[in-house]
């Protein structure tokens, strides 16, 4: 008797345990996404890969060849926050989740 009284602790507290992981491990992955940007000084435009945590950057990568110049006349049509923003949790962006 006493027997199955610890195996049924024991899994309840394993399954206790585990419920926490699942949770923790599904909030936290919902938050990292990755995304590409235009990223435009007065002279060219270059794409880089943007990886965020919720709306911390965790790396931001150029990518290679995605560059092009722009003329001196050239105006960046794209809303002010967009173009400041990197990361976002307010619906700016639709990210896609990487998990």
């Amino acid at each position: 008797m006493n027997k199955i009284i610890f195996i049924v602790i024991f899994f309840v507290i394993f399954s206790i345990f585990l419920l926490i992981f699942i949770i923790d491990f599904t909030n936290n992955s919902l938050k990292n996404y990755s995304w590409t940007k235009a990223v435009c000084n007065k002279t060219h435009c270059q794409d880089h890969e943007i990886i965020c945590n919720g709306n911390e950057i965790v790396s931001i990568s150029p990518i290679v060849g995605a560059v092009i110049k722009i003329s001196d006349n050239w105006e960046d049509s794209r809303d002010k926050k967009y173009i400041e923003e990197y990361c976002a949790d307010n619906n700016i962006f639709k990210p896609l989740s990487i998990n």
